[in-house]
């Protein structure tokens, strides 16, 4: 699925010099990004939710 995202021109310039830097695409770093955060973010909004629900 392609998807699209904004991102401030300080992220943008820090996103192409590391990918310059390391020969990888720019998705290569965003999907690692996304994937990782994501994973915390779905743990945490599931144990609130399951926080919230009455026993």
């Amino acid at each position: 699925m392609a998807t699209s995202i904004r991102l401030d021109d300080s992220f943008e310039a820090r996103l192409t010099r590391l990918a310059t830097l390391t020969d990888r695409p720019k998705s290569f770093y965003i999907r690692k990004l996304f994937e990782d955060y994501f994973e915390n973010l779905e743990d945490y909004y599931l144990a609130e939710k399951a926080d919230q629900t009455p026993e």
